[in-house]
């Protein structure tokens, strides 16, 4: 169960990406079956690197929300774990695709055995609602909404509510999973007073009768002061979807629990679609952002599944005998990169021969070697190494201080008083290259790249310092654009990429995930190109060009792509996966020593 386009480019702040791994098939011989297994019961209990900000899938913007609510809340598609491609998972099969003279049409039926908790059926009026609530002015929804540009309606089948057609006026390369992986929304439970139903899906997707109702409507503000509240993202009354879990407990800092609903309607067809497999009886999710407790509760079986696990303690627990008696351990490439986010609309990071400099001045290869152990390999552009599309005539920025020096002296940087500081006059004032560099806590990864490039830094000049946050802190900072330099990454899915959301101008503003400030009308153009080519070898050279563009204006520091690594449980039939979050504990099986 996994999505989605929608949440390929949402910050993972503090190098908090679920990271992914082989296909490799999980070895419950007997041989290596431990008698002492201190869990038997059929619960899975896994390891977030940070508490989630929520769980209402339209609002959070936390990757570790993401394995709690993907439980919650299905969608009408998914990325199947072994072979990558689209699969059916509320909808019966994939969508019938249909050109019109300007667009296309997409038409979804949903299984006649999916319902709501209150045992109403699930439905078109599902699916409109939800599309609704994401272009509410008034509602924080922003990451989403360039994904539906194309969209213009979408009709209910009188006759049949479970059958529905998007019609879209134009072609868009990203039509099925865009429109297939949405998380779906029970209208009946959000929206019991119908406010929404007051406003037509055109009339929120024109952009001028939206920009009038954002003026001030009093539905539209009341629906989405309720929306956003704690209700519907924290309390198990109010986090209420049709999947196979539902909420039972929320301990801040302790746990979250989802239990197995009774008679879940997916238990049937779970063995026609396997994304509808749901075996545990309960999954724990516990919070634990420190490397060295974590790895404490694994060898102390407290831990049935996780990743993330520090690179240097990874290489041990594969070497220890007794830990592999118990636990699996699991490794591959992620459709994700890790980047050093500059804000280019800081006067100090404007010009781009500074941001370039700055590249220089990380030892990319040193930081994958001494800090990740070779789990990573260097990345040049915005698309992961792993992805067919990725340009490899891009070479990573070396490590060159000298020619750091040489940039930023050519872009103007030098130290008139000799106080070890490059000055420059800005609009009239001679300032002090002095920026903050902002990292989360808890994350030693984080806090050595920091520390060797503030070192770097200060040898040419510039003056870097230190914020340590929490991880939801830099997010939010992210979100309102007030930063200088943050680390973080960002991941993807299979198949082709929209950069708009993470590139283009319009998500460049407050609530946007263009979070560098990069673009012009060029980069633009080109973005909006890319969006509507259905050919597939000139989306290729355009996919080329837009690389080769943000190589050349160097917004972000990129890093690289990593290896993801897990410990799976023995006692557990688990795979993994190169899409994300890595793992699915819903289907995880429960076996015995016996098991062959």
């Amino acid at each position: 169960m996994n999505r989605t386009p929608l949440f390929a480019a949402i910050c993972l702040a503090c190098l908090l990406l679920p990271l992914a791994c082989k296909n490799d098939k999980p070895d419950t011989s007997a041989a290596l079956v431990s008698a002492s297994w201190k869990n038997l019961d059929n619960t899975v209990r896994m390891r977030l690197v940070a508490e989630p900000d929520r769980l209402n899938p339209l609002l959070t913007t936390a990757a570790h929300a993401r394995p709690v609510h993907e439980q919650i809340f299905l969608s009408l598609l998914h990325f199947d774990p072994a072979t990558f491609e689209l699969k059916p998972l509320l909808a019966k099969s994939k969508p019938a695709v249909a050109a019109t003279t300007d667009g296309q049409t997409v038409t979804f039926e949903l299984h006649d055995e999916a319902v709501w908790d209150n045992g109403q059926p699930v439905t078109g009026h599902d699916f409109v609602f939800t599309i609704k609530t994401i272009f509410n002015p008034k509602v924080q929804t922003q990451p989403f909404r360039p994904y539906f540009e194309f969209l213009q309606d979408v009709q209910v089948d009188p006759q049949n509510p479970k059958r529905f057609t998007a019609i879209c006026n134009k072609k868009y390369l990203l039509i099925e999973p865009v429109l297939g992986t949405v998380p779906i929304l029970p209208e009946y439970h959000f929206d019991p007073q119908g406010l929404m139903r007051n406003f037509t899906l055109p009339q929120l997707l024109n952009p001028e009768s939206n920009q009038k109702l954002a003026a001030g409507n009093a539905q539209i503000d009341a629906f989405a002061e309720a929306f956003g509240s704690d209700r519907f993202s924290r309390e198990p009354e109010g986090v209420i979807g049709q999947g196979p879990y539902k909420l039972v407990e929320w301990t801040t800092g302790q746990r979250v629990v989802l239990q197995k609903k009774e008679n879940w309607w997916g238990d049937a067809l779970a063995d026609r679609y396997p994304g509808l497999q749901a075996y545990p009886e309960e999954l724990i999710f516990i919070p634990m952002a420190d490397a060295v407790s974590y790895v404490t509760g694994l060898r102390d079986e407290q831990f049935d599944a996780g990743a993330a696990i520090d690179t240097k303690d990874f290489v041990k627990l594969k070497e220890d005998a007794d830990f592999q008696k118990d636990f699996q351990t699991l490794e591959a490439p992620q459709f994700a990169y890790y980047y050093i986010g500059l804000n280019t609309r800081r006067p100090l990071l404007s010009d781009k021969a500074v941001r370039r400099a700055i590249a220089h001045l990380v030892n990319v290869p040193n930081i994958i070697s001494n800090l990740f152990d070779n789990f990573a390999t260097p990345v040049a552009g915005p698309v992961p190494s792993i992805q067919p599309f990725f340009n490899k005539n891009l070479q990573p920025i070396g490590f060159d201080p000298a020619k750091a020096t040489a940039l930023l002296t050519e872009a103007g940087w030098t130290d008139t008083d000799n106080d070890g500081l490059l000055d420059k006059v800005i609009n009239g004032k001679k300032t002090p290259f002095q920026i903050t560099f902002s990292i989360p806590a808890n994350r030693a990864v984080s806090q050595n790249v920091a520390l060797i490039l503030q070192e770097e830094a200060r040898k040419v000049g510039l003056g870097i310092e230190i914020l340590t946050k929490e991880g939801n802190a830099i997010s939010q900072d992210m979100k309102s654009q007030e930063f200088d330099m943050i680390i973080a990454g960002t991941s993807s899915d299979p198949g082709p990429w929209d950069p708009k959301q993470t590139w283009h101008t319009d998500s460049a503003r407050p609530g946007g995930s263009n979070y560098s400030g990069f673009g012009n009308a060029a980069s633009d153009a080109l973005i909006d190109q890319i969006r509507t080519s259905l050919d597939e070898k000139e989306r290729q050279e355009l996919y080329y060009q837009f690389q080769q563009m943000v190589y050349d204006e160097q917004p972000v520091v990129f890093l690289f792509t990593p290896v993801e690594r897990f410990a799976i449980h023995r006692r557990f039939q688990g795979n993994v996966s190169s899409v994300r979050p890595g793992f699915f504990p819903n289907t995880f099986k429960l076996v015995t020593a016996n098991s062959n």
